[in-house]
């Protein structure tokens, strides 16, 4: 009993509980969602995001219990002091998803459910907007290496592959032709709007030169260029 008296929960309410629990799990899945849809890490996206309502709401349970007892505030630092985290984080923007996610559960777990609801919504538009406008003035400066394995009979076959990259580039200019004993080696400079049409223009180079070696290289990669 004594130690009950020592540690008392006044500020808990279990339904300003259950409502932090709700908006924590409820925006904990919409930032899994903008991270999927519009995140431009490598990584796996959703597997990374996964973790998103498990941060969130293990975070507002932490502030909503330390919050109501100095004594367990206390503790709490002598308990993060021996945790070590070994997970890599390969992306800035990951780092940032991540601080996200811990926000919501402070701000949640502090019972500033209006502010925190807002300001995280207005974030995350935000954060969509650029994602966007990056993804419409995005332009890839590649150098498209292409390996025939055999000699074109005539020259029409080159003419139709520059033909048909020009289709599928915002730019596209003959750099080199090396003629070999058993085939030919093209590279062009060119310029992509959109990571998504790379598959778009292999497949194209594919129909045209069937079984011949592709290579990107981005030129923005490359010291002096």
């Amino acid at each position: 009993m004594q130690f009950l008296d020592a540690i008392k929960f006044e500020d808990i309410s279990i339904a300003n509980v259950l409502l932090a629990l709700t908006l924590s799990l409820f925006f904990s899945f919409v930032l899994r969602w903008h991270f999927i849809r519009f995140g431009k890490t490598l990584s796996n996206r959703e597997n990374f995001s996964s973790v998103f309502p498990y941060i969130t709401t293990t975070t507002m349970l932490i502030i909503i219990i330390v919050k109501s007892s100095l004594a367990l505030s206390l503790g709490l630092i002598g308990a993060l002091s021996i945790i070590r985290f070994r997970t890599p984080i390969k992306e800035p923007e990951e780092l940032a998803y991540l601080f996200i996610a811990i926000s919501l559960g402070i701000g949640f777990g502090a019972n500033y459910l209006l502010v925190t609801s807002t300001v995280v919504s207005i974030l995350l538009i935000i954060m969509a907007r650029f994602s966007s406008m990056r993804l419409h003035s995005l332009q890839q400066h590649l150098y498209l290496t292409i390996d025939i394995q055999e000699r074109p009979e005539d020259n029409g076959t080159l003419d139709l592959l520059t033909e048909t990259i020009s289709k599928q580039t915002e730019f596209c200019d003959l750099h080199r032709l090396e003629m070999r004993d058993h085939g030919v080696q093209v590279t062009y400079f060119i310029d992509i709007s959109s990571s998504n049409n790379v598959s778009v223009l292999l497949d194209a180079i594919g129909n045209v030169v069937p079984g011949s070696e592709i290579n990107l290289l981005d030129q923005k990669r490359i010291p002096g260029v």
